[in-house]
């Protein structure tokens, strides 16, 4: 049986001011999310100091880092972080992990080996919360007889694994409590694509896909004036599309080669917002936001939820008619609400 009621969990990027961040997070224990995690990028506000105020000031939604890497901290420092986290909600915690994507770049680490990187992080947090003394000689990283020198009120906190790559996503599959399924697979092709990528790596565990919370990431820009909500992505999207290291999911999402190609070729710099309109395909668009209208908006979940991808992580993008917040209640009120009346 398909769930009734779709799970739709927040992610927050850390790049506006406190006072607006507080404000938001009142605001989404209220309506109707299930979730809130802070990006962890680089050198914007920091992920575990806004997780932690997160923590502290609601009761029923969970929250934590998403996604953090295995290279600016060493795992021993995330396990006790996000044990914090969770001894200050009551047990609410997750720890999002990813490879870090520009988040790391202004360290100079050397990720030639990210994926291994990646496992191996997880391996030690997943043993430090299990009470487990260990000793770890990484290329990343090194732990001596490493102990948490308190006691996790859960030994066991969940795990999502964020990206998008094939090999990231079967690695998920083998380790990972959920997944945050990345930008660019917002579309029936591209879950699928995920889905089976994830599956790999479960059965080569002996788990099943069924048990793994699968979370289809997508950005929000909502307004009355579709063309005000594509301006409020198209320049970030066509950046990405840029700057991606990895364009496969684009292409099993549905998305042409040339099309990508043309985005990448852009001069960003010489294009007004306007102009972009013209050269960013919706097609591209459409696999990282629910873009337009609350009307259209509307439609395009209602036809996401219903062909069964039923888990979403959102995050708002501000355009001229509404702020995060104001997207966030928008996307709530008049898209989410009526499954829930």
């Amino acid at each position: 049986m398909e769930p009734k009621y779709p799970q739709v969990s927040v992610n927050y990027p850390a790049s506006t001011t406190f006072e607006e961040f507080s404000s938001t997070v009142l605001e989404i224990e209220k309506l109707h999310y299930d979730g809130l995690t802070v990006a962890d990028q680089s050198l914007r506000r920091n992920t575990y100091a806004w997780s932690a105020f997160a923590a502290h000031n609601t009761s029923n939604i969970w929250v934590g880092p998403a996604v953090t890497n295995p290279f600016s901290r060493n795992p021993g420092l995330t396990a006790a972080s996000v044990a914090t986290i969770d001894e200050i909600s009551n047990g609410r915690a997750i720890l999002g992990l990813g490879l870090g994507g520009h988040g790391v770049g202004p360290f100079g680490y050397d990720q030639t080996r990210s994926i291994g990187a990646c496992k191996d992080t997880i391996i030690a947090v997943k043993k430090l919360l299990s009470g487990e003394k260990i000793t770890m000689d990484a290329p990343e990283f090194k732990l001596h007889e490493a102990l948490l020198e308190f006691t996790p009120i859960r030994r066991s906190i969940p795990l999502y694994i964020g990206g998008r790559g094939p090999l990231l996503l079967s690695l998920a599959g083998k380790f990972a409590d959920g997944v945050f399924i990345g930008g660019g697979l917002l579309s029936k092709k591209g879950m699928a694509y995920a889905k089976d990528r994830i599956s790999i790596g479960a059965e080569s565990s002996n788990r099943s896909i069924s048990d793994i919370d699968l979370r289809c990431f997508a950005s929000l820009s909502i307004a009355s004036d579709a063309d005000v909500a594509f301006d409020g992505v198209s320049r970030h999207i066509a950046t990405r599309v840029s700057h991606q290291a990895n364009l496969e999911a684009l292409q099993k999402g549905g998305v042409s080669r040339n099309e990508i190609e043309h985005v990448a070729n852009l001069d960003l710099d010489s294009l007004t917002t306007k102009e972009l309109r013209d050269e960013v395909p919706l097609s591209i668009i459409e696999q990282f936001v629910l873009c337009g209208t609350p009307e259209y908006c509307s439609e395009r979940f209602h036809s996401l939820f219903e062909s069964g991808i039923t888990n979403f992580t959102v995050v708002a993008r501000v355009n001229d008619d509404n702020g995060r917040s104001e997207c966030l209640k928008l996307f709530s009120d008049q898209i989410l609400s009526p499954y829930f009346s």
